[in-house]
């Protein structure tokens, strides 16, 4: 008879078992606490960089605000000052206007001297006023005194932008006093006129209730001077 040979098979002890045991639970307990601890701080973080996010779209937000009101802002006091109001400021209308209507052209020199181009210096009007507007405030003549203001307009033709000193091209006397030239004491030099445009401005004068027999005399300093007198009603 063939004989039989047997195998040995090993059995794991009861010892074996309970190790086998203890590892699953240690793995099964341990895992699960792994995961929990990354899943809370990651959303710690998380909201962490939403609140600075948040905080950095409030701020650009708020920057962006007040540059747009201040944009608004002075476009709004330029035009209100040009109409004699500011700041929810009202004046009191002229007391007397007289219409000019006269222009005078004026060389544009280069750094040698030599003309490039001309522009216009238009006198428009010139107005008696208790009240004016300077830089946004109201100002008021004493008593005694008036604001005689001139009424300007420059025409640039030029394709480039000036500044023009409205107060260097005009001079003023009264009661027919030729010898006494006054400049203009209220203006907005200088003047900046943009390249072919058009801009309005005015230059005025602190002058006597009591004067009468105006004369401005128009002209470059070093140049030929022309003479418009007038009176107001």
């Amino acid at each position: 008879m063939e004989e039989i040979k047997q195998e040995t098979i090993s059995i794991p002890t009861p010892q074996s078992y309970g190790e086998l045991r203890e590892r699953r639970k240690r793995f099964n307990f341990q895992l699960p606490q792994f995961a929990n601890r990354f899943n809370f701080q990651n959303l710690k973080y998380n909201k962490k960089f939403l609140r600075y996010l948040l905080l950095i779209i409030i701020a650009v937000l708020l920057i962006g605000g007040v540059k747009l009101i201040s944009n608004v802002s002075s476009g709004q006091n330029s035009s209100t000052q040009i109409l004699g109001r500011s700041n929810g400021l009202t004046i009191a209308p002229p007391i007397s206007t007289k219409n000019i209507n006269k222009d005078f052209k004026f060389s544009l020199r280069d750094d040698k001297g030599k003309e490039i181009s001309t522009f216009t210096y238009a006198v428009k009007s010139v107005e008696l006023r208790k009240e004016i507007m300077v830089k946004g405030q109201k100002a008021t003549a004493i008593k005694g005194r008036i604001f005689l203001i001139a009424n300007l307009k420059f025409v640039n033709t030029f394709k480039q932008g000036i500044n023009v000193n409205a107060r260097d091209y005009l001079r003023l006397s009264v009661n027919g006093n030729a010898n006494e030239l006054l400049a203009p004491e209220i203006h907005s030099d200088p003047v900046e006129v943009q390249a072919i445009s058009t801009k309005y401005t005015r230059v005025g004068y602190a002058v006597s209730e009591n004067d009468r027999n105006y004369m401005l005399q128009v002209g470059e300093i070093d140049g030929k001077k022309e003479a418009i007198k007038f009176n107001f009603k």
